[in-house]
């Protein structure tokens, strides 16, 4: 028997012409092998001699064989292969293109929303291919990886019937994840490229636009998410350009996770605070809100870093040193050891 392989595009009219085969193919001497995407639906009949294969994503240990398989001798680093676990979703050909985009450009660290060149083109033709459901996808791209039906009608305030309609493309394309039925309805990015994709095609001021809204609605609307996590809507204001608003909610955000002893996640919300004070103009009030700042960040460091870390002495040099600019040095006994060298 011989085996003869070929590709056809179903638009071409491939399956039209080719039904006769596939309804007496159990008496030829026949194998015909179709993939598709998860919204395709057959349009011929089932029959005994077809077999449907569902192919389920990759679990986090075959990503990472695969991983090691197509990197062969170059050893990437576990934060580097551990973001790639998290941004492929358990798709082969997502871990391959991420995989040599990485060795491409030497093991960088896979930060950002870097999508390969390789997938770009492809991911933004499926995104096309959704017609109104794409301005959705892309509206819950910038809310976020997971968002609340409520959240998605209240910044995107069109008819319920078009938003579910649309909502109901993206499930049944298995883009996005649903939980519980709308209004009460959860939806979760399946892949964490498809969620780049669609916000990086969004245009930079339409982006912000979108953020400033989304924080908007958090703060005036969604009083118990703005109390619960104020690392969100800090996130938000920060997209947005808003970095006055954005600091308050980050300290707000390092205060709380503190206060339940998450120092790890508290130092990283004070250094987004003290990263956007840098890009402030200068003033006393600034300088203020810095060597308050400078004292919370130096607290969670003594923890996560210990006292004799670089980061840690830097911290402690910079804050001394704002201390002494404003003449109160007092504000700092018991918080900070100072040297006078």
């Amino acid at each position: 028997m011989s085996v003869r392989r070929a590709s056809y595009n179903l638009e071409d009219g491939f399956l039209g012409r080719f039904s006769g085969a596939l309804s007496k193919g159990a008496t030829a001497r026949l194998l015909l092998l179709y993939t598709a995407r998860p919204e395709f639906r057959p349009p011929w009949p089932p029959r005994a001699h077809h077999t449907q294969i569902n192919l389920n994503r990759l679990s986090a240990g075959n990503v990472r064989k695969m991983v090691g398989q197509v990197a062969a001798s170059k050893a990437l680093s576990d934060e580097t292969i551990t973001a790639m676990v998290e941004r492929a979703g358990g798709v082969p050909l997502f871990v391959e293109e991420l995989t040599r985009a990485v060795l491409v450009g030497g093991d960088a660290k896979l930060t950002g929303r870097e999508i390969p060149a390789t997938l770009h083109d492809s991911l933004m033709a499926r995104l096309d291919r959704l017609g109104p459901a794409k301005d959705v996808i892309q509206l819950g791209a910038v809310i976020g990886n997971e968002f609340s039906y409520e959240m998605l009608h209240t910044v995107h305030p069109i008819a319920e019937t078009e938003l579910r309609a649309a909502l109901s493309t993206l499930t049944n394309a298995e883009l996005l994840y649903i939980r519980g039925i709308a209004p009460d309805a959860t939806y979760k990015f399946k892949h964490a490229l498809i969620q780049d994709t669609a916000y990086e095609a969004l245009l930079k001021s339409r982006r912000k636009g979108l953020h400033r809204r989304v924080a908007q609605v958090i703060s005036e609307r969604l009083t118990a998410l703005r109390e619960a996590h104020p690392e969100l809507l800090a996130r938000h204001w920060t997209e947005a350009g808003e970095s006055e608003r954005a600091i308050v909610e980050w300290e707000r955000a390092g205060a709380a996770a503190e206060a339940r002893n998450a120092y790890r996640e508290a130092l990283e919300n004070y250094q987004q605070a003290s990263a956007l004070l840098d890009t402030l103009p200068e003033s006393s009030a600034r300088d203020s809100q810095e060597l308050e700042l400078g004292q919370s960040v130096y607290r969670t460091l003594y923890v996560v870093r210990g006292h004799a870390a670089r980061e840690t002495i830097d911290n402690v040099d910079r804050t001394a040193a704002l201390a002494r600019k404003m003449g109160k040095l007092t504000l700092l006994t018991g918080a900070i050891n100072l040297s006078e060298g």
